[in-house]
Order: C-alpha cells, then structure tokens, then sequence
C-alpha cells in the first residue's frame, strides 16, 4: 500500500481546490502549499506530514549574538551566523535564533549535519538583506555537485525579502541540491522572488507544517 504521507509529482498543474504545484520548465511538484512555494524534479517525492512536534534539540544552541550578531533585520550578521556555526558543528549543537529577533545576512551556506533552529517561528527570523546581489538565497547547501547530508531547518521564519530587491533578482530562499535528509520542520518561507524552497536531485525532503507565502514574481 502506498504511503498516503509522501506526496508524488504530478505532470499538470493541479486543478481548483487540489495541492497547489510550482512548475520550472517542465518539472513540476505538487505539495500541500501554496504555488512557488517548492520545486523538485519530476520523479522525487516530499514527504509531507503534518502536527509538528516540537523535539529536544540535541546538543547546546548558539546564539549569534555571541559572536556580535545585532538582530534587527538591518545590520549585516552574516559573519556572525557563520561563526556561531561554525561553534556548532564543533560542539554537536546547532545555530539558534531567538525569539523577537530578525538576523539579516547575504546568504549562509550550511554544511553537512547543520541545523537551524529558532525559538518561534513567527519571531525568530532570518532575512536576506536589501543589499543582497543578483543571485541570493538565505540559505543554500555547501556542496551542491557532490551533495550535503541531514541538513534540518525547524521553528524559524526564512524571508528572501523580495519587496526590496528588482523584479530582475533571482532570490530563492532555500536553495539546495543534492542533499539527503533534508528537512523543514515548522517553519515559515516568504518573500522568494522565484521559489521558497528550491530542492533539486534532493531525495525524500521532508516538509512537517511549512507556512509559505509571497514567493515568485508580485
């Protein structure tokens, strides 16, 4: 019998009232969210389950502000995001952002085994910067030839910020590829100028109550 959690692509856009898809050329995903929301080659399948859970996070949180983070969606904290993950992965922990706090950054690009969590997904936030270049995305895996691995991202609100950037801009904002045990864990995805979530060649992603809205073109 088939699992009714993993939602499989269809080859059409999906018809009034049915799961929305988002459609790059001809690859298509249908997903359980709104339009330009995910993208995925035909042939890979998400798996889609609801009634998150809040887990307890394995090993010590690091907080940015640690490292100098400022928070306040203006200041650039990329280096200090970097720093408090680099912190991480040295103790088993993982990057936390906190409550009522909106780290703004160029971009990070999260290695193997990383984990973003934040405290509350309608406060906790990482935003790309109004000065982002051209070619942005909050987020992105490291190696995107050879690939990542258990890359997990939960309780945090990722915003691509596209009222601020061209309509010319190419912001995704969750760009990965080639990347097993990727997970997004309650969490909220706006504000991409072409998807919120971009999972190429990514096998059985795993989407538990993703709130995504005001992605692609306005």
């Amino acid at each position: 019998m088939a699992d009714p959690n993993v939602i499989k692509p269809k080859a059409r856009r999906s018809a009034p009232g049915a799961p929305a898809v988002s459609t790059l050329q001809d690859r298509e995903i249908a997903v359980n969210v709104p339009e330009r929301t995910i993208y995925m080659r035909v042939g890979e399948a998400v798996v889609a389950v609801s009634n998150y859970t809040d887990p307890a996070a394995a090993g010590p949180g690091v907080n940015p502000a640690a490292h100098g983070a400022v928070m306040d969606g203006v200041a650039d904290d990329t280096a200090a995001l970097n720093a408090a993950l680099a912190e991480a992965r040295a103790n088993g922990g993982y990057l936390l952002i906190p409550r009522n706090s909106t780290a703004g950054t160029f971009g990070l690009v999260l290695e193997s085994g990383d984990v973003i969590r934040g405290e509350d997904k309608y406060s906790s936030k990482i935003k790309l910067l109004d000065a982002a270049p051209h070619i942005s995305h909050v987020v992105q895996n490291a190696d995107m030839q050879t690939g990542n691995a258990g890359i997990v991202i939960e309780n945090v609100w990722l915003d691509g910020n596209r009222d601020a950037h061209p309509r010319t801009h190419h912001t995704t904002v969750a760009q990965f590829q080639r990347v097993t045990g990727l997970s997004f864990r309650n969490v909220r995805i706006s504000g991409g100028m072409i998807e919120g979530i971009y999972a190429y060649l990514c096998p059985g992603v795993e989407v538990l109550d993703v709130e995504a809205f005001e992605n692609g073109h306005p």
